[in-house]
């Protein structure tokens, strides 16, 4: 009788640690998700920065062509 008490408790613990794992597996997989949105965010920021930077280069020769000239 007093094994199968002891046996008991210890499914009773082994359940409870296992319980715990599971929610910090879930806490660690919705904090690697945040991270994996958090860095497509940023990388597709730096994507619009970039092309916004090729436009601005591209104005700015154009610019240039200009500047030279001067209209009075």
């Amino acid at each position: 009788m007093l094994v199968s008490g002891a046996s008991e408790t210890n499914k009773w613990q082994s359940s409870g640690m296992s319980g715990g794992n599971i929610e910090v597996s879930t806490s660690d997989r919705q904090a690697s998700t945040k991270k994996t949105k958090s860095q497509q965010t940023i990388a597709d920021l730096e994507q619009k920065i970039a092309d916004a930077q090729r436009l601005a280069n591209i104005g700015e020769s154009r610019l240039n062509k200009w500047r030279s000239r001067v209209f009075f």
